[in-house]
């Protein structure tokens, strides 16, 4: 993490203003109460630029921030790839499912992530409408705030030693977000709602500072994105594990109205780690053991949960990548998870 926080701070090459988005930086000056400060000067006490006596280069965060075309100067790829597919999966076959051809939006940062939450605009506006009591509502649910907040977060916390851009995915059922790089810092899915390290500290601190930031703080806008998701009665948002992705962090926001079942699983998943089909029936009410099979085999399905252990009589269900904490078992029969969710 060391490495990836020196990035920010490294020489970009550029020692001219003339590749810079003026009216960007002219409208950060404006809401930092810093019109009047000479450019070079600003963007150093900033942070976005290093030297002194005239002879400043502007940093990579200051560039990746303030650039006209970060991605050209830096000969790297730091954009945001759009992929739009008709269904719920890629065809690769000669006539791709493509909704619109594969995009790349390239620029400052902010200007990334306006242009893509623009896109998801239109998205939503072109979904097609369904009744709804007496209304017509659009197919697409997945709140355009949760979104956002998901495509500043990738953005801000990616790793930009990683010669990739953020790939942002539209399925009929999911929008899938990928920013290149592991968690960072002590980060895991586990604590992502509450713990705070930031990779890329700079460019958190200047996006923050605009008068309309793209984002909260963060922790306080993953919690909230979280919140945000829940009161849409949708899934909430879904952080693959390193096990599964480990170069990556890729998060899933899934355009699926939530069985209320899940919500008692995944509570007794939080404490008890893993599950199986009589202690969900036993939670839930949901007597049909086949019914119950049905909810887990969809709830795997959606990459909510995964299937631990191939013969039946020995396996379980758990979250993705959930570890049960060494110890939990070490008490025997007196431990409480012991006897509730073992296979029996």
């Amino acid at each position: 993490e060391k490495g990836a926080i020196k990035f920010e701070s490294e020489k970009s090459g550029t020692t001219s203003l003339e590749n810079l988005d003026h009216d960007l930086l002219a409208q950060y000056k404006k809401d930092t109460s810093s019109t009047g400060l000479d450019d070079w000067q600003f963007l150093k006490d900033n942070g976005l630029a290093i030297g002194a006596d005239g002879n400043y280069e502007l940093t990579k965060a200051g560039l990746l921030l303030f650039g006209k075309n970060p991605s050209v100067i830096l000969a790297s790829k730091c954009g945001i790839k759009i992929s739009h597919y008709y269904g719920i999966k890629p065809t690769y076959s000669d006539n791709p499912n493509f909704v619109t051809r594969p995009f790349t939006i390239e620029g400052p940062l902010m200007n990334q992530i306006e242009q893509a939450v623009e896109y998801f605009r239109e998205v939503v506006k072109r979904s097609p409408p369904k009744l709804s009591g007496a209304l017509f509502s659009p197919t697409f649910l997945i709140p355009q705030w949760a979104f956002q907040e998901a495509i500043t977060n990738a953005v801000i916390h990616r790793n930009y030693f990683v010669q990739d851009d953020i790939h942002v995915r539209f399925f009929y059922d999911r929008v899938e977000v990928e920013s290149p790089g592991t968690y960072p810092g002590h980060i895991t899915v586990e604590n992502i709602r509450t713990e705070r390290f930031a990779r890329n500290p700079l460019i958190l601190r200047t996006l923050n500072r605009f008068q309309t930031p793209p984002n909260l703080d963060i922790g306080e806008g993953v919690d909230r994105m979280f919140k945000v998701m829940r009161e849409q009665n949708l899934y909430e948002p879904l952080y693959s594990p390193p096990t599964s992705r480990p170069n990556t962090v890729l998060l899933q926001l899934l355009n699926i109205h939530k069985i209320e079942y899940w919500d008692t699983v995944s509570k007794y998943l939080d404490e008890n780690y893993r599950i199986i089909n009589k202690n969900a029936r036993e939670i839930t009410g949901v007597n049909d053991v086949l019914k119950m099979s049905r909810l887990l085999r969809g709830w795997v399905d959606k990459g909510l949960l995964e299937r631990v252990g191939k013969a039946k009589k020995d396996s379980y269900y758990r979250k993705p990548g959930q570890e049960i904490p060494k110890g939990l078992f070490s008490r025997g029969s007196d431990n409480k998870f012991s006897k509730s969710i073992l296979p029996s």
